[in-house]
């Protein structure tokens, strides 16, 4: 027999167009709502579609039960599965004239299962709370080796980012905690994350944040979810929740798509048709799928956008949904820039830095500084020799096809310093009589060098960067410290603090000083030190009390006063908290130890010893008293 020459030229046509695809991914071919039912394909550029992926599962409705044109109870989610991609075109739960999504089992639990492992391992019995049930591998699996993120959240529940978490249906809706791998590992249980069932405000906050997970997944509650209420109330749920989503910095700035599905409908696979819906700025929009689908091919489509491999024969058979996803068109590009100091000086160098988003990368980024001098970079730095101002232009182009291109421009004075500006430190911040303090000037701006001069108001000066100072009596002083530059004319900058010096004897009580009923009635004991005040205020007088005494019941007994030195305006009396001591910390308060107490007892100070005079109390009964520690600033 012959050969026919025209079939040996199709033959070669042939092996010509399939070595012309090697390097192209096969998928369904993008229908419009008037197609015919037919199956072709469409040639598409490798790369994911998405990077991104937010999943809504919905409860126990059909798709007729959802979409209005089939009498369906649910308008926003019939108009938003027309703005962008719906699977099929159903006449009823268990008929699609063109394509359709339907589910596997009955009851939910299965379902749930199926959708992150590829089976259901005879889970479909609807057993609540039953976490770990198997170690079979998982879509979690498959995300963390290829390097993605993940999270989980459920509405309402408890024990959000724990191995305890216990979503309102346990596993029924949130197969998660089915497996062995996710609810026993402490690090993977940190995503299973409970969210406010009213307005989902911490799954919201995931999707506007700078580090969102590649894969979102919510299960709402029974309510939201439409299990226990009408459609008209999920479908006004969804209403309020979609639109939050879709205008999240996740979706308007990153190739993300949003996947919202029901579990189950009223028939039986294959013929179980669910309302199943892609949206998102990476979904074709105004599109009907032609695809056959089921729960395997939610892992199919994850598998072959994100490289991953299959997890059981079922999500290896099953067809991918990549038919939804379209040539992408990347966001805006935009550009700012920011320098660096933010005035200029002439003849010092000025770091520029730019800042571009949208479009898609990498960005080339070029310059004009307004002086003739051009640069690329998304950093550099440059030196103006004028004084005055350039208006400086940056331009970022992006790598998409078309190439988009931004601008950005600032006008940029050029002086010759900055303001002199000037100020100061002292330590120790609360200074004592006849103790130095020490001054630090910080100065900027102006002329090198700087000349630092000081008036420490107590009639005293001194010049220079660092300076001590020490102050005689114990009153509050105003410093002024005084910067003047070198510039022709000079620049002077001043700064200003009150300096409060006081007075300070330290001595220790031993275990028969007791705080006893001052005036006011709190004793202050703050880290082991007992601080005291004037026990007879007033008229200048300095006659203080310590505020401590022997105490015993009512009547208290007097406090010893003690006139202190001239000028001595607080006393601070260091207290020895040992295992002798009759005072013990206990948190921020001091417990009272009754004891026999002693008739008098001698305290040193570095200005003398004192005798103060006790009452004496013997074999009385004695009452636990506590005195509040904190500190008694005078």
């Amino acid at each position: 027999m012959s050969k026919n020459p025209a079939t040996g030229k199709i033959k070669i046509m042939l092996i010509c167009c399939f070595v012309l695809l090697g390097s192209l991914i096969v998928t369904p071919l993008a229908a419009s709502p008037n197609q015919s039912h037919s199956q072709s394909i469409l040639l598409a550029a490798t790369g994911p579609s998405f990077d991104y992926i937010v999943t809504i599962l919905m409860e126990n409705n059909g798709y007729c039960e959802v979409i209005t044109t089939c009498g369906g109870g649910g308008p926003y989610q019939t108009s938003l599965a027309a703005a962008y991609g719906l699977a099929g075109t159903c006449q009823s739960d268990s008929a699609c004239s063109i394509g359709g999504y339907s589910a596997i089992d009955h009851p939910s639990e299965g379902n749930y299962v199926q959708l992150i492992s590829g089976d259901d391992y005879g889970f479909t019995g609807d057993c609540g709370y039953c976490p770990a049930r198997t170690s079979a591998a998982n879509i979690i699996d498959r995300i963390e080796a290829s390097g993605r993120t993940w999270d989980a959240w459920f509405e309402g529940g408890s024990g959000s980012g724990t191995c305890s978490a216990h979503p309102p249906r346990g596993g029924d809706h949130y197969a998660f905690i089915t497996f062995t791998d996710i609810q026993t590992n402490p690090a993977r249980c940190s995503h299973l994350l409970s969210t406010t069932p009213s307005t989902d405000t911490e799954f919201l906050a995931e999707l506007n944040s700078a580090t969102p997970a590649n894969y979102i997944w919510l299960t709402p509650t029974d309510s939201n979810n439409c299990h226990d209420t009408a459609m008209s109330f999920c479908d006004n749920y969804l209403k309020t929740l979609v639109p939050k989503i879709l205008s999240s910095t996740l979706f308007t700035t990153k190739k993300a798509a949003l996947w919202i599905q029901y579990d189950e409908g009223n028939s039986s696979y294959p013929s179980d048709f669910i309302y199943a819906t892609w949206s998102g700025p990476v979904v074709k929009t105004g599109y009907v799928g032609t695809g056959s689908y089921n729960h395997y091919s939610y892992l199919k489509t994850l598998e072959v956008i994100w490289g991953l491999s299959s997890l059981t024969s079922n999500d290896a058979n099953a067809n991918p949904m990549t038919e939804f996803f379209g040539a992408i068109t990347p966001p805006a590009l935009s550009t700012t820039f920011t320098i660096s100091p933010s005035t200029p000086i002439v003849n010092l160098p000025v770091t520029f830095t730019s800042t571009t988003t949208g479009g898609a990368s990498p960005y080339p980024i070029s310059w004009n500084f307004g002086d003739g001098a051009t640069g690329t970079g998304a950093s550099l730095t440059h030196t103006f020799t004028g004084l005055q101002s350039y208006t400086v232009t940056e331009t970022a182009t992006d790598s998409s096809t078309p190439t988009q291109t931004a601008t950005s421009a600032q006008t940029i004075p050029v002086v010759a310093s900055l303001p002199l500006s000037t100020s100061f430190t002292f330590l120790p911040t609360n200074p004592t009589v006849n103790s130095p303090v020490s001054f630090t000037a910080t100065t900027t701006g102006g002329t090198l060098p700087y000349t630092i001069s000081w008036n420490f108001g107590d009639s005293a000066t001194a010049t220079g960067t660092t300076v001590t100072h020490t102050y005689a009596t114990a009153q509050s002083f105003t410093v002024t410290e005084t910067a003047t530059d070198a510039s022709s004319p000079k620049q002077t900058a001043t700064a200003t603090h009150t300096v409060v010096a006081s007075s300070s004897l330290t001595g220790n009580f031993d275990n028969t000083w007791y705080i006893n009923n001052c005036p006011g009635g709190t004793e202050t004991i703050s880290n082991g030190v007992l601080q005291t005040r004037q026990s007879t205020p007033g008229g200048g007088s300095n006659s203080y009390g310590y505020c401590t005494a022997q105490r015993g019941t009512f009547p208290w007994h007097s406090t010893v006063g003690t006139a202190l030195p001239t000028g001595i305006t607080s006393v601070t009396v260091s207290f020895n908290f040992g295992t002798s001591s009759l005072y013990k910390p206990i948190q921020d308060k001091q417990e009272y130890s009754p004891q026999t107490r002693l008739s008098s007892a001698k305290e040193t100070w570095p200005h003398g010893d004192y005798q103060p005079t006790l009452s004496v109390l013997s074999q009385e009964s004695r009452s636990e008293q506590r005195a509040t520690c904190s500190t008694l600033l005078t």
